[in-house]
């Protein structure tokens, strides 16, 4: 797995990096939606209490990125 650091250590360390990314605004709300079973965008967006859906299509992309999201094999 290949995070990327967005702030704060600059080591590049796998276990900063995650730490990194759950810090971040949202991360967590949308790997919180995604704990009991696998939804696909609009279900996400439905859910999102604020969150623009700009902003979680650009988090839904660097999750993937990530692998810690993915598609299922229906397209969800």
């Amino acid at each position: 797995m290949n995070l990327t650091v967005r702030r704060g250590s600059t080591t590049g360390r796998p276990l900063m990096a995650a730490l990194d990314l759950f810090g971040r605004r949202w991360v967590l709300r949308i790997m919180w939606e995604l704990r009991d079973e696998p939804l696909g965008f609009r279900p996400l967006q439905r859910r999102r209490d604020g969150m623009s859906s700009s902003v979680l299509g650009q988090w839904l992309t660097e999750l993937g990125k990530v692998a810690l999201v993915g598609r299922t094999d229906d397209g969800r």
